[in-house]
């Protein structure tokens, strides 16, 4: 379990990293269905508690991949 804890924890800073240093897409403004809001609030909830993830780290990674993945 420890490992699964680091392994989610160096991407999720390695995708926290990248969102820094994209400032247009730290600038702008989505819309999201509530199909994908629904995923985003359930993967972000489940990455929370599997890792040591911040709340913002987590909905950054997850609104990151539902948002391309559709």
């Amino acid at each position: 379990m420890t490992v699964i804890k680091i392994i989610f924890s160096i991407v999720l800073l390695a995708v926290f990293i990248s969102y820094l240093g994209s400032s247009i897409v730290l600038a702008s403004t989505i819309s999201v269905t509530p199909q994908q809001a629904e995923l985003i609030e359930w993967c972000t909830k489940e990455m929370v508690r599997v890792t040591d993830a911040s709340m913002v780290q987590a909905l950054n990674v997850c609104a990151e991949y539902y948002l391309k993945v559709e």
